[in-house]
């Protein structure tokens, strides 16, 4: 029987309309799965942040724990990293929302804040979470909080909340219903029991805010007068707090809620000393071993606007907070909101700029610049420490690899093993490494077995390193599509190298600004003769700059060596004199790490731009020649100069050894027989100064 409705139009448009919609179901369907598949391929070196370092002078050892505020990047996601001092990431993981203010506790602990609302979080060694906890009737405040490692691990955290005040019996103009912002400040046991509460409300008054700031208004509907925006430990039995828009630092005892102290605002109970600029709208006050006070200082009210970290002395007895150092860059930096800082074991501080421009800074202790590395392009991490840490998820035999020397040809291979402590099957994925002379030459990934020790191989073929000494870091990696997990292994190995370093000088001409900044170059790394390491703290007795010649004022100075071992930054104290002749030498103690001593000319001359007293050749083009030179003592000297001509001779630390040398006629002998081999400069000018070259001069045994 035929159906009757077989050729209905309204029953074909509804199966038409019903194969649409499947067929649109189905493609919906292969979409989500091609994005899953697509999402699954990405690799998550693709999420890590593009850091760049801007300079590098011999950083602490360690590793910097970041963790994301905010991202930019097209594509970027939130995430907490651990990456070493060159921006490589040794733990990385993509988080699905903020996570902020991650840190190392002494028992190996990493905790940190995340989510909406935010939650604080605690990692064990094996990077899994362990603890979860938050406020206790209220929503967290996630600025920040203070874990005691020395009391029980004992949680401080605060809250934010409001209340309804009428202003306008406090101030004219005021709101009758203003919302006011407060805080609670709670301590938890390890338990997570709720210990002790402090509120702002019952030891603050609304009006301690500074109306100076463009984030208080006491006219204004909603009033934030105090914006705590950090905790810190000062004692077992007290606490830190920062309220920054009341620009003050409060000590509170934890017993009983009594504040102590108040430092900085209007109710400022110290006499600040060696300090007219103070703090405003800080962050991160800490308490230093030497129970000195370390504080972030955001200096949104200085004028003109400038951020440091600044750390004071105080006297709580005669109530005086006497500045001891303030560390700000050169140009200044400035965070308008967030930042922290931190002091190292070493007494290096870290500071973190906020958004602002660089990411982090760690200084040295007299000031220079350690290292600086920005990633602002691509996320915010408003709070970065640096901490001592390696991963326990696998381990290698290992963590210094010497690979002796090289034959000139075939590879020197060294085998190590990897162990796998989970109870689940890992790969190593990939790895890196800072040059390429070191190689893992076995094909790529290799499964790690659970509680297994797992063979692989690095090898060592240098090209053409530039020294005979050469050192690297392979950083070997796991990688899943969220995480990355890495070990990293300290390399070293030597070729044949009979070749003395030489130097360079920068700047070496004339109308150099006054402003400049002086380099000295090596062609390789190098280190002190007695194999001593170079650093910001020695560095400086190796250099001589003065005015004039090497007999002339000693100008100062502040240098620093960069990492690589193979530049040196001399920055004079104040601006250069303009017109003005400068002598710039390195003492003879220089080697490469192959011991060949430093060769070639080790002083240069230039001349600041400006109106000059006088005219002087640098010594190349003088015509100045002395030989033989290494020489015993006897010395022939050319100089190209008719007239009357003086001369001296200094050691390399500028002291005169020999002077009233008087040279007539072109040509002149020189007996130095009398001083001790080493290496002497020879000073030769004109009386008009016309004429003003020197030279180095050796006496050889």
């Amino acid at each position: 029987m035929r159906d009757i409705h077989s050729n209905s139009p309204l029953i074909n448009l509804k199966t038409a309309s019903y194969i649409r919609v499947f067929i649109l179901v189905i493609i919906i369907f292969l979409l989500m799965q091609g994005i899953r598949s697509s999402a699954q391929t990405i690799p998550v070196s693709d999420y890590f942040p593009d850091i760049k370092i801007l300079n590098s002078n011999g950083p602490s050892p360690g590793y910097f724990f970041l963790g994301t505020q905010g991202v930019s990047a097209p594509g970027a996601m939130h995430y907490i990293a651990i990456v070493d001092n060159w921006g490589t990431p040794v733990f990385f993981r993509v988080m699905p929302n903020v996570s902020i203010s991650m840190r190392l506790l002494d028992d190996g602990t990493i905790s940190y804040v995340h989510g909406v609302p935010r939650k604080l979080y605690l990692l064990n060694e094996m990077l899994d979470i362990i603890d979860v906890m938050s406020t206790s009737g209220y929503k967290m405040d996630g600025h920040d909080y203070a874990i005691d490692d020395g009391n029980d691990y004992n949680r401080i955290m605060f809250a934010q909340y409001n209340r309804t005040v009428d202003m306008s019996q406090l101030v004219e103009g005021g709101y009758t219903e203003a919302v006011i912002d407060e805080s609670i400040v709670q301590e938890f046991d390890v338990d997570n029991n709720l210990l002790w509460s402090w509120r702002t409300e019952d030891h603050f008054s609304i009006l301690d805010g500074n109306e100076e700031s463009p984030f208080v208004n006491f006219t204004d509907a909603g009033i934030d007068y105090a914006h705590l925006n950090s905790v810190a430990i000062s004692s077992d039995t007290s606490i830190y707090l920062s309220t920054r828009h009341m620009d003050e630092i409060t000590n509170i005892d934890r017993r009983s809620g009594e504040i102590i102290w108040r430092l900085g605002g209007k109710n400022n109970q110290f006499t600040f000393l060696n300090d007219t600029v103070g703090f405003s709208h800080q962050h991160c006050p800490r308490k230093l071993p030497n129970g000195n006070i370390l504080i972030f200082d955001n200096g949104n009210l200085h004028d003109p606007q400038f951020s440091s970290a600044v750390e004071y002395q105080l006297d709580e007895v005669n109530m005086t907070a006497t500045l001891v150092n303030r560390l700000r860059r050169d140009p200044d930096g400035f965070s308008v909101r967030d930042g922290s800082t931190q002091r190292l074991e070493n007494g290096n501080t870290i500071i973190t700029w906020g958004p602002g421009w660089p990411s982090v800074t760690e200084f040295h202790p007299d000031g220079s610049i350690a290292i600086e590395f920005d990633f602002t392009e691509h996320s915010l991490s408003p709070r970065i420490e640096k901490y001592m840490w390696k991963t326990s998820i696998f381990e290698s035999s290992v963590e210094n690899l010497d690979f002796g020397m090289w034959n000139g040809s075939d590879p020197v291979e060294r085998t190590i093993t990897l162990k796998n402590n989970t109870d689940t099957t890992m790969h190593i994925t990939s790895y890196s490494t800072r040059s390429g002379h070191f190689t893992l030459p076995d094909p790529l990934p290799v499964e790690l077995l659970p509680g297994v020790d797992t063979e692989i191989t690095i090898s060592f073929n240098p090209n053409d390193p530039g020294t005979g000494f050469i050192t690297d870091v392979i950083t070997i990696n796991s990688d899943n599509s969220t995480q990355r997990i890495a070990r990293q292994i300290f390399l070293s190995g030597r070729i044949e190298d009979n070749l003395a370093p030489g130097v360079t000088f920068m700047p070496d001409s004339s109308d150099v600004p006054v402003s400049a900044l002086i380099t000295i170059n090596f062609s390789e790394p190098v280190r002190m003769a007695d194999n001593s390491e170079l650093n910001y703290s020695n560095i400086d007795n190796l250099i001589i700059l003065r005015k004039n010649n090497a007999g002339g004022e000693d100008v100062p100075y502040n240098a620093n060596i960069n990492t690589e071992k193979n530049t040196i930054e001399v920055k004079p104290a104040s601006s250069l004199d303009s017109g003005t002749v400068y002598w710039v030498s390195v003492e003879d103690q220089f080697e490469d790490y192959s011991d060949n001593r430093l060769a070639g000319v080790l002083y240069e001359t230039f001349t600041t731009a400006g109106t000059a007293t006088s005219v002087i050749k640098r010594t190349n083009d003088t015509g100045i020649m002395v030989f033989p030179n290494p020489g015993k003592g006897i010395f022939n000297i050319k100089t190209g100069h008719a007239g009357m001509l003086k001369a001296e001779i200094y050691n390399l630390t500028g002291t005169v050894l020999v002077s009233g040398i008087i040279i007539q006629g072109p040509d002149f002998t020189l007996n130095l027989s009398d001083l001790p081999p080493g290496l002497y400069i020879l000073s030769i000018r004109s009386d008009d100064r016309r004429l003003s070259g020197y030279q180095r001069v050796i006496i050889s045994k």
